[in-house]
């Protein structure tokens, strides 16, 4: 009975679950990068991201990345970090991404793919006491002259809950 109990809790709390779909453009504000010191070309790299936000209804807003990258040695790139969505009223949701892959291309317009999932930590505003996960796909144009790193297209479908009000 607890068993049934608890597995239809979980079924209504995740239909009663919405979606928001984001677009998102950003370039890299910062970036320090590290050797492992184990082998060579194996480095750590913390980055910050700023840019801008739209959602499928049309709501803007902004978003700041906080990241590390871990740089193989074979050139493979994982990464990891958080990200603060601010909408237009300050309502803010704050996710946190871990495992995230990126490929390089070697030919073509872009540098690169990545994708990422995630947990949705928290919110302000609207958006106080949201749960949820997040999934975001997304191309890394190559770098302009002076870039350190090209800016990234990218698009987040986040599926969460609010708390009844």
């Amino acid at each position: 009975m607890l068993f049934t109990s608890v597995w239809l809790i979980g079924l209504l709390t995740e239909a009663g679950a919405e979606t928001m779909k984001l677009k998102v453009s950003d370039a890299l504000t910062k970036a320090d990068g590290f050797p492992v010191g184990d082998v060579q070309r194996h480095n750590i790299v913390f980055i910050m991201r700023d840019g801008s936000m739209v959602s499928e209804n049309g709501e803007t807003g902004s978003m700041k990345a906080l990241v590390v990258n871990n740089v193989k040695p074979d050139g493979s790139l994982s990464f990891l970090g958080y990200l603060v969505l601010t909408f237009a009223d300050g309502s803010t949701i704050v996710l946190s991404f871990q495992q995230g892959k990126f490929s390089f291309v070697p030919e073509g317009e872009f540098a690169g793919t990545h994708e990422a999932t995630g947990e949705l930590v928290s919110g302000s505003g609207r958006f106080n006491g949201i749960k949820g996960t997040m999934r975001m796909t997304g191309k890394i144009l190559k770098s302009t002259q002076g870039e350190f790193a090209g800016k990234a297209n990218n698009e987040f479908i986040l599926t969460y809950t609010l708390p009844a009000k």
